[in-house]
């Protein structure tokens, strides 16, 4: 038997009680992530748990799928699969679903993991956690990457905006030049003191020799700052600005320590289980950019794991409204992470959101084109029901009359639009159709999934013993202020 036919036959030795102990029983050791219980649309006689093997799961999963869709379910069920096998994971949530957060945690006490268990937030409640973590993500890398870092989060997709978008390039790289060689810790808010005036840049300029590179790189900021004031200044305070808005407010509870108590590198390599809430409903453009920078340090993270040959890092990704955190460059986050034995899972509602903060189609088809592994659930998109039609693809040509013809789609984009009166056949709440290699699946997630995972502490479960220290902002760099 070879190994496609062995993991078909898998799914339907499986009967539906099965599924349920996949998920729930400690003992169960499932050959990879189970969607759920379902059959081969290509093969009806094939039925049972339907099963992302690992080594597929770690070329990607993508999951389209409107709001009620149960895209929310679906996640919080792979989450913590990943976490029962043993994966690292990070669980990036920009809307705020408490399940999400007490799902990983039920995982890791299942686990025996709850040492592995990291809060990240700036929300401080009781139906999340009171307590958090602390991150800089100033600390590593040299001053080219993080630059490049910030410009990811700042990223302007507009044309118009090119030429403005590399003077700041050149503005916050010369800063953070110049921070860095000063051997100290620093944070957004000595950035935002150091764009602020020229005597707060000129005292930082003075801390270096004449000809160093910090001198020459600030020197060459503060000279076109003199020489086009009205012109020089407008690019400044768009900067500052920019960096001031995670020096203040929900983003500097989370991201200006100078002795951080969470670091990306390390949570990857030592395979802690991270919940990140980034809550961008309370404050969108601040939370989107800390969300863009963590994803950009992941991607450079995976870039060192990749090029020191190091084992695989069996981590997994998750993200949520994945459209807000894209930027230039994203999808070498997808090349990189394979090839360092992560996993990710993105999802989000329709790819006109892509192809929006892109600017064209090529996005989403390059994204489409990264993920081996597509989950459908309903959508309220026309478009994207038919973009998913085509990429789940077509039936085999069949004899007639002498001729081979094809019929269209193997799921009708109707299907995909969801339940109605008019279309008895199409995907309910729960429900999906996957495209995994070359089968193509129509799943239901289980029920069961989702009333064991509204389990909080308190049942049965204990509390996460994690009591993070309070967080140390430290003192601005003795710089000039306005």
């Amino acid at each position: 038997m070879n190994l496609a036919s062995a993991r078909q036959h898998e799914r339907s030795a499986t009967p539906p009680s099965r599924v349920s102990s996949y998920l729930h029983d400690p003992a169960a050791r499932p050959p990879g992530l189970v969607l759920g219980y379902g059959y081969n649309m290509l093969d009806q006689d094939q039925e049972g748990a339907v099963v992302v093997p690992w080594d597929v799961a770690n070329r990607h999963t993508y999951i389209l799928g409107a709001t009620g869709s149960g895209k929310t379910v679906l996640q919080r069920n792979l989450a913590y699969q990943f976490v029962r096998a043993g994966y690292g994971v990070l669980l990036i949530d920009l809307k705020g679903e408490p399940e999400l957060l007490w799902d990983l945690w039920r995982g890791c006490v299942a686990a025996g993991r709850q040492e592995d268990f990291v809060y990240l937030s700036p929300v401080l409640e009781d139906k999340f956690m009171l307590t958090s973590a602390a991150w800089n993500p100033l600390i590593n890398g040299d001053a080219s990457v993080v630059a490049g870092r910030l410009m990811d989060a700042w990223w302007n997709p507009s044309p118009e905006a090119e030429f403005f978008e590399k003077v700041k390039a050149d503005i916050i790289l010369a800063t953070i030049t110049a921070l860095k060689a000063t051997g100290k810790v620093f944070t957004f808010e000595d950035i935002t003191y150091a764009l602020s005036s020229k005597a707060a840049m000129g005292s930082l300029l003075a801390m270096f020799p004449k000809g160093s590179d910090p001198y020459r790189m600030l020197n060459d900021v503060i000279t076109e700052w003199t020489q086009n004031p009205k012109v020089y200044i407008s690019y400044l305070k768009s900067t500052k600005v920019a960096c001031q808005m995670l020096a203040v407010g929900l983003a500097k509870t989370v991201c200006n320590a100078i002795s951080p108590t969470f670091d990306v590198a390390r949570a990857v390599e030592r395979r802690q289980v991270v919940y990140c809430l980034l809550p961008t409903m309370r404050a969108r453009e601040p939370m989107q950019a800390l969300g863009r920078i963590l994803v950009s340090e992941l991607k450079n993270t995976f870039a060192e794991i990749q090029l020191a040959q190091d084992r695989p890092a069996k981590f997994a990704i998750v993200i949520d409204e994945f459209q807000k955190l894209i930027f230039p460059g994203i999808m070498d986050l997808f090349s990189t992470a394979r090839s360092a034995g992560v996993s990710l899972v993105v999802s989000h509602q329709t790819l006109a959101d892509l192809d929006y903060q892109m600017r064209g189609e090529a996005f989403g088809r390059s994204l489409l084109d990264n993920c081996a592994t597509k989950l459908i659930m309903a959508t309220r998109s026309k478009d994207s029901a038919r973009a998913m039609a085509d990429i789940i693809g077509e039936w085999p040509p069949i004899p007639l009359l002498g001729k081979f013809i094809t019929l269209r789609y193997l799921v009708q984009p109707d299907t995909l639009m969801g339940k109605n009166e008019y279309h008895q056949d199409g995907l309910g709440t729960g429900e999906l159709v996957a495209k995994i290699e070359g089968d193509i699946f129509r799943v239901t997630v289980p029920a069961g999934a989702k009333r064991v995972a509204t389990q909080r502490p308190g049942d049965n479960i204990p509390k996460p013993s994690g009591v993070y220290k309070e967080i140390d902002y430290g003192q601005p760099l003795n710089l000039a202020k306005p």
